[in-house]
């Protein structure tokens, strides 16, 4: 999960992030029974260390989670030692433009989104092998796969959804959208979550040629869906408050140019944490949709947009 903004990466106010959610193996405190693998993937420039919050969260509610960073397009990865810095085919330049779905960079989004998506099948492919032996023998539901994604890492979270035979669901926060997934729909359950100046969820008042475009790239993935799809706006938040840059502290000129908003960020954590909590419990183990489907949510800020189908 994670990294900067749905709108534009790398910018003060609008930073982007790019495809990567990961599955995440559920697994019952105590080994009863198998739980379902879940993926987190990270946004673009963002690495997974970056999604701890909500990644402990996910744990503390019997989750096995696995974060997946993206080399060469996170700003640095460490191999073995070594560091990788981000390259142009992993990080385009074109993802500087104005407009995030006009041509080169179109070109590269559905490019990019094809490799994080394959990335993360390959790193559930992993989490199943675990059922096999070791500590987690008997207990990875891999017919029951999540995958997560802030930014373009949730993208990546739909397009690999859409690919995987095993995929439950896949929820993307804050992410305008990129892919074959876009056109073709996702045949499984869907949650989008934006902040308050996004238009990935398919509902805002476009105020540039970039807000048009994600408003009609979200239309086009929930017109063409199959599946059920919630959708939600977190009011004060802004990009990097889906990451833990939301409970780091920043002094105010440095806060001032980064994608934060308003919102208390421990807020916008907890808040976005049981979104994806009741996500996960309702797709792979049949939970009660009773926070999914309150108009009226119990958290300040939140404006339900849509609901199941």
């Amino acid at each position: 999960m994670g990294g900067p903004a749905p709108e534009r990466p790398d910018r003060p106010g609008r930073d982007r992030v790019r495809p990567g959610a990961q599955p995440r193996v559920r697994r019952r405190a105590g080994g009863a029974g198998p739980v379902p693998p879940r993926r987190a993937r990270t946004g673009l420039g963002f690495a997974a260390p970056q999604y701890t919050a909500l990644a402990e969260n996910l744990a503390s509610n019997g989750y096995l989670v696995a974060g997946v960073t993206p080399t060469y397009s996170a700003n640095l990865t460490v191999l073995n030692g070594q560091t990788r810095s981000a390259t142009e085919a992993g990080n385009p330049k074109s993802f500087d433009s104005a407009d995030l779905h006009a041509g080169q960079a179109q070109a590269d989004g559905d490019r990019l989104v094809g490799v994080w998506a394959a990335d993360d099948r390959f790193a559930a492919a992993q989490l199943a092998a675990l059922d096999t032996a070791g500590r987690f023998a008997g207990h990875v539901d891999a017919a029951k796969t999540v995958y997560l994604g802030h930014s373009f890492g949730g993208a990546a979270a739909l397009e690999a959804c859409r690919t995987d035979p095993r995929c439950a669901g896949a929820a993307d926060l804050d992410g305008t959208q990129y892919g074959a997934v876009v056109h073709s729909g996702l045949g499984k359950p869907m949650l989008l979550i934006a902040g308050g100046n996004s238009c990935v969820t398919g509902t805002c008042r476009p105020q540039s040629a970039d807000d048009k475009s994600s408003l009609a790239t979200a239309r086009a993935l929930l017109s063409a869906g199959t599946g059920p799809a919630w959708c939600y706006q977190l009011d004060g938040a802004e990009h990097f408050d889906f990451s833990d840059y939301g409970a780091y502290y920043f002094a105010a000129p440095l806060r001032s140019q980064l994608a934060l908003g308003p919102i208390d960020g421990d807020t916008a954590l907890t808040v976005t944490g049981a979104y994806l909590t009741a996500f996960a419990d309702h797709v792979t183990r049949g939970g009660p949709e009773t926070l999914l489907d309150d108009p009226r949510s119990p958290y300040p800020g939140i404006e339900v947009q849509r609901t199941g189908h």
